[in-house]
């Protein structure tokens, strides 16, 4: 059994207690060999098998604000370890193409320096979280009950602890949670980037700015720090 300092290593000390009946229950140790197998068998995003709970590891518990609920790894929405991500600075997936120009045009400047790695995100406080956090390069959704439990877990947790943190989800397969979340919790929903991506149109997703007027209500700052 992976123990503690494993645990806190990979997740963060915040999530690793957060997650500890979890984390000792043998089905994790379960997932993390057939995980292995899976990388040494097949080609699996996201590519570097250490970085793949970086999106809990980046956004640590304690800091916890936001959360952005994804599907997986994928060439349209980014490869790399959080949601909507790409593994270079440089590289930019057609989803957080869109995610950029629609926070251009709403504050009305150009994001010349957006981290397509959305690393800055998380270490705002922005759970990126997949459903699945790995995923068979070219075979969709082939992880998906691997990590069902363990996503579970997570959400269960934000529910439970952190009833004020606003969860997103953009798109049908995102929104298909809403009905395990509370009616009094905070969700903002919206179509999919790839959406309208593949109707060759704008983005326009009002969640920014409806989260900005939600911390407002509940005393809190932008994630920038604005007033």
């Amino acid at each position: 059994m992976r123990g503690r300092e494993y645990w806190v290593k990979t997740l963060g000390e915040g999530w690793a207690m957060q997650l500890r009946p979890l984390l000792k229950d043998p089905s994790m140790d379960s997932l993390m060999d057939k995980l292995a197998m899976e990388y040494a068998m097949n080609k699996v995003m996201p590519y570097n098998q250490s970085t793949v709970f970086d999106a809990l590891r980046l956004c640590p518990w304690d800091k916890l604000q936001i959360v952005i609920i994804g599907t997986e790894p994928n060439t349209l929405s980014g490869v790399g370890p959080l949601a909507y991500s790409d593994i270079m600075f440089t590289a930019m997936n057609p989803a957080v193409c869109q995610i950029r120009n629609c926070l251009e045009r709403q504050n009305k400047t150009l994001l010349l320096d957006f981290d397509t790695t959305m690393v800055e995100w998380a270490e705002r406080g922005v759970l990126l979280l997949n459903r699945s956090l790995t995923c068979r390069v070219g075979e969709p959704r082939s992880h998906r009950d691997l990590w069902k439990q363990f996503f579970g877990s997570v959400v269960y947790n934000i529910l439970k602890y952190k009833p004020e943190t606003p969860i997103v989800l953009w798109g049908k397969e995102a929104q298909v949670y809403s009905e395990l979340l509370s009616q009094d919790h905070p969700v903002f929903s919206w179509e999919h980037p790839m959406k309208a991506n593949s109707e060759y149109r704008n983005w326009e997703c009002p969640n920014f700015e409806q989260i900005d007027q939600y911390r407002k209500s509940i005393g809190k700052d932008k994630l920038d720090g604005r007033k």
